[in-house]
């Protein structure tokens, strides 16, 4: 019809189906199994809010084959479930996982609230609030104190946990 303005509804999952959305532009890589129970590789991301359809089982596998809830998507706040509250399930809880209007919330708060509640945040969204930073003419103190916690405990350069456990490991060269 034309004129019709597409309104955003809660999506509906499918039984054994969740659906998670995107809250970073990158991306971000699933196995999934299709009708005939083969796994591919499937690919959700380039801009916030991509969804993802993925059967229940084929994250939890997926969540498995994590070793740290910090590379797992599904916990570390890259995806945000949208088709129910993801904090229902002991796999899929977690502090990090902030929509967008979550994360700014956080300017409203100064001083040591605000300080408090970036301490408590992981990397990724340090970052994501940090970038938001600009956008939101965010307060001269907020991003002064962005840019030190971020130059004082996610320095750029050298190497990290993982690559000295490979040295460590042999599986590079020291």
């Amino acid at each position: 019809m034309p004129g019709r303005v597409r309104t955003q509804h809660q999506p509906k999952a499918r039984e054994g189906e969740e659906i998670w959305e995107t809250t970073t532009a990158g991306t971000i890589w699933a196995m999934v199994t299709d009708d005939r129970g083969k796994e591919k590789s499937v690919s959700v991301g380039g801009a916030v809010g991509q969804r993802l359809r993925i059967k229940s089982l084929d994250r939890e596998i997926g969540q498995d084959r994590v070793l740290d809830d910090a590379s797992d998507p599904f916990v570390n706040g890259l995806l945000k479930r949208v088709d129910a509250d993801q904090n229902l399930d002991e796999r899929t809880q977690s502090e990090q996982v902030l929509s967008t209007e979550e994360l700014m919330a956080i300017f409203d708060s100064t001083g040591n609230a605000f300080q408090s509640k970036v301490r408590k945040l992981n990397e990724l969204n340090v970052r994501r609030l940090r970038d938001a930073a600009e956008t939101l003419d965010a307060k001269a103190s907020q991003l002064a104190f962005l840019d030190e916690h971020i130059a004082e405990n996610y320095k750029g350069g050298g190497d990290t946990v993982t690559y000295r456990e490979m040295q460590a490991d042999r599986d590079v060269a020291p």
